[in-house]
Formats: C-alpha cells, sequence, structure tokens
C-alpha cells in the first residue's frame, strides 16, 4: 500500500537549520532537492504533494517528477491541505507533514496521520549545527545500500536466520 504524504512546506522550511537562513526561494529549492535525494517519505511509490502559500508566478519550474509542488494561490496553505485530506479517496493512506496543531486535528479528525517536521525529516531541530554553507554538520547520513548491510546482519543475529549470501 502506498502512502500520500502531505508536506506543510513552509512549516519546513522555517524550522529545520538547512532552511532557516535561506530566502524563501533558495529554501524551496532545497527542501526539493532533499525529498528527492534523501526520500524521507520512503518508497518511490509513495506520493509527496509539497503544499506553499503564495502563486505559482513566484516559483520557477523544478521539474521534478517524484514530488507535486501546489502553491496556495489565493488560498492558504493550511486551507489547501485540509482539502487535501478531506477529499481523499483512502485517508488511512495520507501522512500530513506539519507541526500546526490545527492542521494536525484537522488530519486525526479525518482519519488521516501526520507526523512533526523533525519526525518525517529524521532531525532534531534543536541539536543540529549549522554551518557556513547552510547545510547540517552533525547530521548522519547512512546509504540505502549500507542501511540494507545493516538490516542484513541485524535480521541474522536477531532473528538467527542465516545471511544471503549474492554471487
Amino acid at each position: 500500500m502506498s502512502l500520500h504524504y502531505i508536506l506543510d512546506g513552509y512549516n519546513i522550511v522555517k524550522q529545520i537549520p538547512q532552511f532557516v537562513d535561506c530566502k524563501l526561494e533558495e529554501g524551496r529549492e532545497r527542501l526539493i532537492r532533499y525529498l528527492e535525494e534523501e526520500r524521507p517519505q520512503g518508497s518511490l511509490n509513495n506520493e509527496v504533494t509539497l503544499v506553499f502559500d503564495g502563486q505559482v508566478g513566484a516559483y520557477h519550474s523544478h521539474g521534478s517528477s517524484l514530488i507535486r509542488i501546489i502553491f496556495s494561490e489565493n488560498d492558504s496553505a493550511d486551507e489547501r491541505i485540509k482539502d487535501f485530506v478531506e477529499q481523499s479517496e483512502n485517508k488511512r493512506t495520507v501522512i500530513v507533514v506539519t507541526d500546526d496543531k490545527d492542521i494536525q486535528y484537522f488530519a486525526a479528525a479525518y482519519g488521516a496521520r501526520f507526523l512533526k517536521v523533525s519526525e518525517f525529516m529524521k532531525v532534531d531541530v534543536d541539536r543540529v549545527a549549522v554551518s557556513n554553507d547552510g547545510l547540517a554538520d552533525d547530521v548522519k547520513h547512512v546509504s540505502r545500500s549500507l542501511e540494507a548491510k545493516i538490516n542484513a546482519e541485524l535480521e541474522e543475529i536477531w532473528l538467527k536466520r542465516p545471511r544471503k549470501i549474492r554471487i
């Protein structure tokens, strides 16, 4: 079952150290690049809708095929996010990423789930130091292949399953 992540764009940009000191446009670009490269949303089958306040004309097309980018136009991003949740056919597959309590309560009332920004981005926003280039200094990165190897090793240890050797 694939999931649909609905992200409160500026709510994320204004909290994560890598994006905080950027102009809004640069923060948006960094967030999009982060979502494409790090994929905190998991599987490529999971849908990602990134919602920002404002007009489309203020954005230069990024051309991402992995992320649907929505500008709220004359509504607020909060209202657009609520509309997405309300109109979703299977609300149990919807995960809203925001720290806005009003949106969290709304999502929960409709049977959708929510994640706090730091949970989704896998960043402790109070702990991470930011260097001059705007990138987090002490964020550890584990590649997908290394992650798979670690999981296989742990599976062998904890579940006492023999490791599959690939030739």
